[in-house]
């Protein structure tokens, strides 16, 4: 029992100690990545205007992509905050480590359970997997893309085990209906993938019945039954969400080829590709039948990266930068490697072969492992002086007591990054109510005095035009103006009153705000163990109710469940108008925590009959 719990322990105390190290340490103040700001105030409008906000935080001609289709995040984030004293901000720097945590004892699970691995194999897959340079890649800025990764794993875990005549079925369909919400392309392929697994397998399964076998007992048809009743289920999620996906996220040719030289270097692919293809041929000639059919899944799954790659050239918009982080099958496959060979040289040397397997298996682990702790301590957080002087001046904003437009002059040509960092600093209810000038003050002013005006100086590009546009309607309505010098480079400071050093207050009431306490190192640990301990506790009921597998894999798999029945419920209670925030917020928490625990007791109750006709059958022989 102890062993057991070790090998969940361990893997938290190395994957998450990886990520919070760089917060935790004080090496940065501020999480990485282009799109965090993002998630921040997406969770910011969400938790003061409701889920439907989502879609009508910036006017549609920016061009933002605010994605109400994926309220997943968002919704958590106030769930989870109706529980925890925790902002934004903070939730968005301890997810990388949360969340790799959970992909972490996700893989776990998935070892333990569809791989049939010892339970000794469990911390060694998770610690590959959670800690790998792939997670960590994903962990810069895509935090959808971190909480779909861990749900995946479980939902194959759960249709794969179901395939294999195992619970697993209902467990499927709720985890589908969480992944859709948080990530819809990746929850879509997830469920090809498994469609290509009973495909694979469907010569088997018409001679099965050929022999006289029932079809409903062939993989093949079970996983069409998974599939099936997960695309329904998918299917009506996407109707409850704030809006339907609008298309196919689309990229351009020369930045999907900008991003695939600075990205996939770091990934070490071949060095992946090689062991990982080890790993599958070992796996493919082990007799277990539910372990072949893992291992032809986790071979589709990894060459959705060579697939990515093959449609890019030739000429399709498929980014493989993208689908090489989700390729969680090439660390999973490389580590069975390992663990095999460890376990054929222990078997061979009885004493000394133990201790060389067990090294070997630890030191190949952590070599790879080392890659994502290189890589990681080296990514740049959001910039500092900006992100300071975004969140002073909306301090000042919070201080001033009203709430109308508040338009911020910047000398950036390029909009997006700086509307994402600014809207991410003002207080929920300014969300919708940020715009970003680009030009100067003196441009400013004569819009003010000719609204219809046109600009000697032209817009860079489309989306500066469109701000430019917008200022007709804004000025209108007396916003307050804000000049940070972070966002002005090359100008110099205005005469106008200082709120703070670099934040200027060109229109608006004036006066001086104190600076924000700094977050110490502890309260960063403790947020990321309260958060990884909320989402185990919501989800472990539901884990022990419709996930396969002995009581360690359904412990791996509750941070995922956690994740996937409060996006579902916190969408669907936000569609019908409640709160996700206050008392009502902790209300749905503690019912969605419970809820797991009901429908385990009601599924314990259904099943005794047969327990008890089992047990008189055994008596009896």
């Amino acid at each position: 029992m102890l062993g057991r719990l070790s090998g969940v322990v361990v893997p938290i105390a190395i994957v998450g100690g990886l990520f919070l190290w760089p917060v935790a340490s004080g090496a940065q103040r501020y999480p990485t990545g282009f799109d965090t700001t993002k998630y921040i105030y997406r969770a910011n409008a969400v938790a003061a205007d409701g889920i439907d906000s989502l879609d009508d935080i910036a006017p549609p001609s920016l061009r933002l992509g605010t994605n109400p289709e994926r309220p997943g995040y968002p919704v958590i984030v106030s769930l989870t905050q109706s529980v925890l004293d925790m902002d934004t901000l903070e939730f968005a720097m301890v997810t990388p480590a949360v969340m790799a945590v959970a992909i972490a004892l996700s893989a776990g699970a998935f070892a333990v359970v569809l791989l049939r691995q010892p339970w000794w194999a469990f911390p060694l897959f998770a610690i590959a997997t959670g800690a790998s340079i792939l997670v960590a890649r994903t962990a810069v800025g895509s935090a959808d893309n971190l909480i779909i990764d861990s749900i995946v794993l479980g939902l194959f875990v759960c249709s794969l085990a179901f395939a294999d005549r195992q619970t697993g079925y209902a467990g499927a369909l709720v985890l589908t209906a969480g992944g859709t919400l948080v990530h819809w392309s990746f929850t879509l392929l997830a469920l090809a993938l498994l469609g290509g697994v009973g495909v694979v397998f469907m010569v088997q399964a018409l001679r099965h019945t050929r022999n006289g076998g029932s079809w409903w007992e062939t993989p093949s048809l079970r996983l069409a039954a998974v599939v099936g009743g997960s695309v329904a289920v998918g299917t009506a999620s996407l109707f409850v969400a704030p809006a339907l996906p609008r298309k196919i996220p689309w990229v351009e040719a020369e930045r999907i080829q900008l991003k695939n030289a600075l990205r996939l270097p770091a990934l070490r692919l071949p060095v992946w590709a090689v062991a990982s293809t080890a790993g599958a041929a070992v796996s493919l000639s082990a007799a277990d039948h539910r372990r072949r059919m893992t291992t032809v899944l986790l071979i589709g799954w990894g060459a959705t990266v060579v697939v990515a790659a093959l449609l890019f050239r030739a000429g399709w918009n498929v980014p493989p930068y993208r689908y090489a982080t989700f390729a969680l099958a090439l660390p999973i496959l490389a580590t069975l490697l390992v663990t095999t060979l460890g376990t054929l040289i222990a078997r061979r040397l009885p004493i000394l072969g133990s201790l060389v397997g067990v090294a070997l298996a630890v030191a190949a682990v952590l070599w790879a492992t080392w890659w994502s702790v290189d890589y990681w301590r080296s990514q740049p957080s959001i910039p500092e002086e900006q992100f300071d002087q975004s969140l002073a001046a909306g301090r000042y904003l919070a201080s001033t007591g009203e709430e109308r437009p508040v338009v911020y002059i910047t000398s950036l040509p390029q909009i997006v990054f700086p509307d994402h960092i600014l809207r991410a600093g003002v207080p929920p209810s300014f969300v919708d109510d940020v715009y970003v000038f680009p030009g100067t003050l003196r441009e400013l002013r004569f819009l003010q005095g000719d609204p219809e005006g046109e600009l000697l100086n032209p817009a860079p590009n489309r989306r500066a035009l469109a701000a430019r546009e917008l200022m007709a309607e804004v000025l209108v309505q007396d916003p307050i103006v804000l000049f940070l010098s972070a966002f002005n480079e090359g100008r110099r400071a205005p005469p106008n009153p200082e709120v703070q050093p670099g934040v200027f207050v060109m229109q608006g009431p004036s006066g001086v705000i104190e600076p924000a306490a700094p977050s110490g190192a502890s309260d960063i640990v403790v947020d990321a163990f309260a958060l990884a301990a909320l989402l185990a506790i919501v989800g472990v009921g539901w884990s022990v109710a419709l996930a396969p597998g002995d009581l360690l894999a359904r412990a791996g798999l509750a941070m995922a469940f956690g994740l996937a029945v409060l996006g579902v419920v916190g969408t669907v209670a936000g569609r019908l108008g409640l709160s996700l925030r206050g008392s009502s917020g902790m209300a749905l928490v503690i019912a969605t925590a419970l809820g797991g625990w009901v429908v385990e007791a009601t599924r314990h109750l259904r099943t005794r009959p047969a327990r008890h006709r089992q047990a008189g059958s055994a008596d009896g022989a």
